[in-house]
């Protein structure tokens, strides 16, 4: 390996490990139903935990000798790893309001091949945390408390200090502004999850209970909440990209369905249902896909709401996976969820 092989591994070696940095524990996509238990800290501001890292090592190339060129390029890396860093942040709930308690979550990017560093902390009466003296080329901070939701892109950032990205790096004038979704008042619900039910392909309707035991979700004969029909052109064995027609229908029997939008938003409309939804999918569509996934609000017969997130899958074994949220008082339109309030199913 030759002086110019080398140093470009060396900066492909170093871009990767920064983009690696805006990837570290990325939060779910969903939104998380489960609120997060803070560890135990002292009083916010709460500076590391953890010991420094006492300086970056880089790993040695056997058999070569670096010329001195080599050696200034090397060191510019040892620099961006070992970057000093001053962090201040602020956490906030969706009204502004700070959110005191909550446990902060650092990882600094300051070594190679391996896991950052990582530390943790607390806000305080105001919201505010920080962290300093440490290092490296980069910081990942994630916030939560109890009885607060995630919210991608607020409640957990990245932010550059061995190459800055652009932006002037938090300060005390200044923090990083976290965002948490605080739960609203709950009532007791039934949550049912289920990993598969088989359902025919040829349109015989399929009726479902909300309501079973031990997260269960069975086929009822004749009083089920929801009722899916499917038609399906699949044939196995399907050659690979082979697409083909299928459609489903959704409905609730004696009740309406009415699509669900916005992530934080538990509470059935009062109106705008339908007796049923329709789905087609033709061969012949340009974004063709074999599966829909959907969340809806259900009104049921017997005057209860539920919302659930609904995956239908066209090909192979067709089935129906299923995560019901369901508010036994009739009437009630409050579906937010408490895990400590959890119902459990009659039998």
């Amino acid at each position: 390996m030759n002086r110019k092989r080398i140093i470009i591994v060396l900066v492909v070696l170093l871009i990767g490990l920064l983009v690696g940095i805006w990837k570290w524990q990325r939060p779910q996509s969903k939104p998380i139903e489960t609120v997060q238990k803070a560890r135990p800290q002292a009083a916010a501001p709460t500076k590391q935990t953890g010991t420094p890292p006492q300086g970056v090592s880089i790993p040695d190339i056997p058999g070569h000798k670096l010329s001195e060129q080599d050696k200034v390029n090397i060191n510019k890396i040892v620099q961006v790893f070992s970057a000093s860093i001053d962090f201040w942040g602020k956490v906030i709930d969706q009204h502004g309001d700070p959110v005191p308690s909550a446990a902060v979550h650092y990882s600094a990017a300051d070594k190679y091949f391996k896991d950052g560093s990582k530390y943790e902390g607390t806000s305080d009466a105001e919201g505010l945390f920080s962290i300093s003296n440490i290092k490296g080329a980069g910081l990942y901070v994630r916030v939560a408390k109890q009885g607060y939701y995630h919210i991608d892109g607020k409640s957990a950032r990245s932010f550059g200090y061995g190459m800055p990205s652009g932006e002037s790096p938090p300060s005390k004038q200044k923090p990083a502004i976290f965002v948490l979704q605080k739960m609203g008042e709950t009532e007791p619900l039934i949550k049912l999850e289920t990993g598969g039910v088989l359902v025919p392909q040829n349109g015989t309707p399929h009726k479902l209970g909300l309501r079973r035991e031990r997260g269960r979700l069975l086929p009822e004969t004749a009083n089920g909440d929801l009722q899916v029909e499917l038609w399906s052109d699949y044939q196995p064995p399907p050659p690979h990209g082979r697409v083909y027609d299928w459609r489903c229908r959704i409905s609730v029997p004696g009740g309406g369905l009415v699509e669900r939008v916005g992530e934080f938003n538990f509470e059935a409309p009062i109106e705008n249902y339908v007796q049923a939804f329709e789905f087609k999918m033709p061969a012949t569509t340009e974004r063709w896909q074999p599966s829909l996934k959907k969340e809806f609000f259900l009104r049921l017969a017997d005057g209860c709401y539920a919302r659930i997130n609904l995956n239908v899958i066209s090909g192979g074994d067709i089935f129906v996976t299923l995560e019901s949220y369901l508010n036994p008082k009739p009437g009630s339109r409050n579906l937010e969820f408490d895990p400590k309030k959890a119902i459990t199913p009659k039998p």
